[in-house]
């Protein structure tokens, strides 16, 4: 459930950002939330294959959302 939160909240991101869906991104995510930190490591592929990206560092078009009341900071550019 998490890791289809996380995908719904990069693809806002990404549009918000002005980006194509098929753009390819580099993507953060960032969280000091344990659960959150855990489903991101878990699921790293399923979240970049849905999403077009390659995890990486940057910080622009950064976004925070709230999944559960944990807080998630995305961060994404077009590559």
């Amino acid at each position: 459930g998490l890791m289809r939160e996380i995908i719904r909240h990069v693809q806002s991101a990404r549009k918000n950002a002005g980006l194509q869906v098929d753009d390819r991104i580099t993507l953060q995510l960032a969280t000091d939330d344990a659960e959150l930190q855990q489903a991101t490591a878990e699921h790293t592929e399923t979240i970049t294959a849905e999403t077009l990206a390659v995890m990486g560092e940057t910080s622009d078009n950064q976004l925070t959302v709230k999944i559960e009341g944990a807080e998630l900071v995305i961060s994404l550019k077009k590559q």
